[in-house]
């Protein structure tokens, strides 16, 4: 089932942005597309995307299955896409980071997840 996470969210280096939790509902596997519109505030800015899991919406860990893909980071605007497997929680969220070696960073960024069995 696909979920809408983030539509131009606006995330600032220092203060790490989540989306809302996504139940599984049987599903194992997610499937995550994201877009950077816009990334500013110096030379060696990036942005990341990470899912984490939980049991009960209290405790969240990023270690998840099976990484396929290579999109969990840009460094400019642009698309990217990748998939985890064998989740092993109820729910799963999305964590949005941005990062600056010399100062404040801003991106603006849309997300979705797909959740699957696989």
């Amino acid at each position: 089932m696909y979920h809408k996470l983030a539509e131009k969210l606006v995330v600032v280096s220092g203060t790490p942005g989540y989306s809302p939790a996504i139940p599984l509902a049987g599903a194992n596997s997610v499937q995550v597309e994201w877009t950077l519109f816009n990334l500013t505030g110096g030379t060696t800015m990036s942005t990341t995307i990470a899912v984490q899991d939980s049991n009960d919406q209290e405790n969240w860990t990023a270690t998840l299955g099976t990484l396929v893909g290579t999109g969990t980071s840009l460094s400019g605007a642009g698309y990217a896409t990748f998939q985890y497997k064998q989740i092993a929680a109820q729910y799963v969220r999305l964590s949005y980071t941005a990062s600056n070696a010399s100062g404040t960073t801003t991106a603006v960024l849309s997300s979705g997840m797909n959740t699957m069995v696989m």
